[in-house]
């Protein structure tokens, strides 16, 4: 399914619109059941070859940081539900397993905060179950669009900082547009104690 947010917006700068132009427009349903908003999806009958790749190997273990921070905007919020679901994880088996060796015990630092900072468009916005706040799990989502301020990433690195202490190690996560990507990295470099993550491959 492709989303085309308004005729206004720049075409063809997300991986979803180049992969709409690749494809026959007669392959194509259209149907527009909100103003300003195209639902796109392929017919039955169409004739194509899918090829589908991933989950891509990286070697951070969220477990090894005091805090983990995701810092992601559009659909690159999904990677950001699975540490989130991995961090939940973690919690119930601290709860329901405390006669087992501790993720601290086997693997240094406890993971003790998680962080999701998802910035969307306004009109491209849906409430996600998987992204319910918790004690230690904070949600912060910053609608964009015209007029709107974008998302605070010094601010938000600053409060993790003091919540977990000087010398506490923490792991961003970044996903998103190219130029999302670099503002989040630029900004989380000038910090010590970080390590990034960076989903900045090209389409």
């Amino acid at each position: 399914m492709f989303s085309r947010p308004g005729e206004n917006a720049k075409k063809g700068t997300e991986w979803t619109e180049k992969l709409a132009s690749s494809l026959d427009p007669a392959m194509i349903e259209r149907d527009c059941d909100s103003p300003g908003r195209q639902e796109h999806g392929l017919q039955a009958s169409s004739d194509l070859a899918l090829r589908l790749e991933g989950p891509y190997f990286s070697p951070a273990d969220p477990s090894r940081y005091h805090a983990v921070v995701c810092f992601v905007a559009g659909t690159g919020v999904s990677g950001a539900i699975a540490i989130a679901g991995a961090f939940r994880a973690l919690q119930r088996s601290r709860v329901t397993d405390e006669q087992a060796p501790s993720i601290h015990e086997r693997h240094g630092p406890r993971w003790q905060t998680c962080t999701i900072a998802w910035s969307v468009r306004e009109n491209d916005y849906t409430d996600l179950p998987f992204l319910k706040p918790s004690a230690d799990l904070t949600v912060r989502v910053c609608l964009t669009g015209p007029g709107r301020p974008r998302q605070n990433i010094q601010e938000i690195m600053d409060e993790t900082r003091k919540k977990i202490g000087p010398d506490a190690s923490i792991w961003t996560y970044i996903s998103g547009p190219k130029g999302f990507i670099e503002n989040a990295k630029t900004i989380c470099k000038t910090m010590p104690l970080v390590d990034i993550f960076a989903a900045d491959w090209e389409v």
